[in-house]
Parts: structure tokens; sequence; C-alpha cells
């Protein structure tokens, strides 16, 4: 299904991550589902199943109901694996494939085909500021500085901005 998905999306014109590996989301946040909060092992695995297929603000909203009214109050471990997973969902769209952290810094790399563009770029150092440091090239990344409680919520709005901006072209530009 992802293959025909992949296909499809790049028939469309769409920049397709040419990586069929899982993109790597490595951010030093505690990410699960806590024994305490779901103790059955067949419906935790359900739970990691629904959160894998998390792709947008609406199926993280949708899961995150889902748990309050079968399992009460989410904890903030799992929460921050349904945000991970819209994470690799996001970057998987925009061709990355790495995101890290190093020193207080989420890094951001993206594979050789990207939807990087001057629009996105100016975009996303208009939002973050001095915050981000952006390197072109062969291997090309972004790097944003981050507070440790803010780095899913930053590297979410990075990626968003970044998605908006892949399809935007220029005025009297024909697409």
């Amino acid at each position: 299904c992802k293959l025909v998905d992949d296909a499809i999306r790049a028939l469309q014109g769409e920049v397709v991550n040419d990586n069929q590996e899982e993109i790597s989301v490595e951010l030093a946040v505690t990410a699960n589902i806590p024994t305490w909060y779901i103790e059955n092992e067949t419906l935790k695995l359900q739970m990691y199943k629904k959160i894998a297929t998390v792709r947008n603000e609406g199926d993280e909203d949708e899961i995150i109901d889902e748990m309050m009214d079968r399992f009460g109050d989410v904890p903030r471990e799992t929460l921050n694996l349904i945000r991970i997973s819209r994470i690799r969902s996001m970057a998987e769209n925009l061709a990355v494939s790495r995101i890290y952290e190093q020193q207080g810094k989420v890094i951001v790399a993206f594979g050789e085909k990207n939807p990087l563009n001057g629009y996105a770029l100016m975009n996303v150092s208009e939002a973050f500021g001095m915050r981000t440091f952006v390197h072109g090239g062969v291997e090309p990344y972004i790097r944003l500085t981050v507070k440790p409680t803010e780095k899913l919520k930053d590297t979410v709005k990075l990626l968003q901005i970044l998605q908006e901006q892949k399809s935007v072209k220029p005025a009297g530009v024909k697409a």
C-alpha cells in the first residue's frame, strides 16, 4: 500500500522519499504507553498500531480523544509518542532522511531530492529567527535550537511550514 501510495504521489508531482527505510526520529523524549495506563497487552498493542497510523493533527486529536474515552487522561509520554508518529509521517512527505537531536538542537536532514525552496526557507527563518541554520548541498539539513520542553512542538511547526511551502510557486511561474 505504501509503495502504491508513493507511486501515485510521485505521478502527481509530489516529492516522494526515495529512501524506503523508515525515517529515524531520535529525539530525547520519553515516548511510550506505560503499563499502568493500559495494562492489557493486547489493547496496548492495538493502540500502538493506531498511533503508528497518525498522519495529521486530526488523526492526533482522534487518537487522544479515543484514549481519553477508553483509558482516562493520556500520560505525557503517550502524547509524545503520538506526536512523534505525526512527525515521522510529515517527514516522510518531505523526503527527510533523519531527525535527531544534538546539543540542544534538532537537526532535520533531507535526502538529495527534497522540496526545499527559497520561500520555505524564508518562512522557516521568519518563524524561528536566529534559532535556525540551513545547510545546503548534497546532504542538506536544517538545524533548529530548541528548548527541551518545546522540541516536539517546534519540530512539528518546522515541518508544517515546509509542507505548506513545498507546492508554492512564485508569482508568474506556471505549475
